[in-house]
């Protein structure tokens, strides 16, 4: 999905939205140090073989290679997807990171140089939130509640890490339901999705 296309620009400084992102930012200040702090510097790690586990409890079953072969091989790919959606708003808006602008700790220091480097807007990691939540939703349905609101949280844990606004994050969401949406248009995606039902 053309992700500059599907999203608005980002708020302006002095903005309403803008506004919205510096409110949600002060509320979650406390949160440094806590155990949603170290949730979401968990949340921050996209590295298989250990990313898909963040969903694990959600979906009640250990996610690896070798007990869920097709499922750990449909997350691997669908990271790909959800990552990728957002390069072409992030080159556009170059938007700083909340910590670039307040000089904030984070919850992933040994992230930051990298972070630097790469716009906040929109959040890439909230895409793939959206898209692993949705994903694990459809081939769990029994579960689907609980693995739509791991999906949430995934993506809420870069606000609570002070590396995303607010806004970045519900733009992310926006785009990973996009990239859902032209998953199921593919023979072989939706193949995907089936198939994990059989680990």
């Amino acid at each position: 999905p053309d992700s500059v296309s599907l999203i608005p620009p980002p708020p302006e400084p002095g903005s309403a939205g803008f506004a919205r992102d510096e409110r949600v930012y002060r509320e979650l200040v406390p949160l440094e140090g806590s155990p949603r702090w170290r949730m979401a510097a968990a949340d921050a790690n996209l590295k298989f073989p250990g990313a898909p586990n963040a969903f694990a409890c959600a979906l009640g079953v250990n996610i690896s290679q070798s007990s869920t072969p097709y499922l750990y091989t449909l997350l691997q790919r669908t990271i790909i997807d959800a990552g990728q959606s957002t390069a072409a708003a992030k080159q556009k808006y170059n938007r700083k990171r909340p910590f670039m602008i307040t000089g904030d700790d984070t919850c992933v220091p040994e992230d930051e140089q990298l972070l630097r480097s790469n716009a906040a807007y929109p959040s890439g990691h909230s895409s793939l939130g959206y898209v692993w939540g949705a994903v694990l939703a459809e081939v769990a349905p029994e579960r689907a509640d609980e693995l739509r609101a791991r999906g949430y949280q995934f993506s809420q844990s870069r606000v609570v890490c002070r590396v995303h606004w607010q806004s970045d994050v519900d733009a992310g969401r926006e785009v990973g339901a996009a990239v859902v949406a032209r998953l199921h248009q593919d023979a072989e995606d939706d193949d995907r999705v089936r198939r994990p039902q059989h680990d």
